[in-house]
């Protein structure tokens, strides 16, 4: 998912299935900034369960390049089905 903030574009990916760092049956999430400027930003990323309170929350500082922050292992996602029913 694509979106602009702090006048830089970024791009979310949300990997259900983990990647090739996750261990079985977690959730990967990779945030990258696809603008050709750095940044150093402090960023929390949410999954609200479906009652609308706080279910996981990450939370980090990271110094952009044109690499990416990712945590191979954000969450299991029998928890996450779990919220968002």
């Amino acid at each position: 998912s694509e979106f602009t903030c702090l006048g830089r574009q970024w791009n979310l990916r949300i990997s259900p299935g983990g990647d090739g760092r996750s261990d079985e049956g977690w959730v990967a999430l990779d945030l990258n900034n696809k603008s050709d400027k750095g940044i150093n930003v402090k960023f929390g990323l949410s999954i609200k369960v479906s009652d609308g309170g706080l279910g996981l929350h990450a939370c980090d500082e990271h110094e952009f390049g044109h690499d990416c922050w990712g945590d191979c292992d954000f969450a299991k996602r029998s928890t996450i089905l779990e919220y968002l029913v």
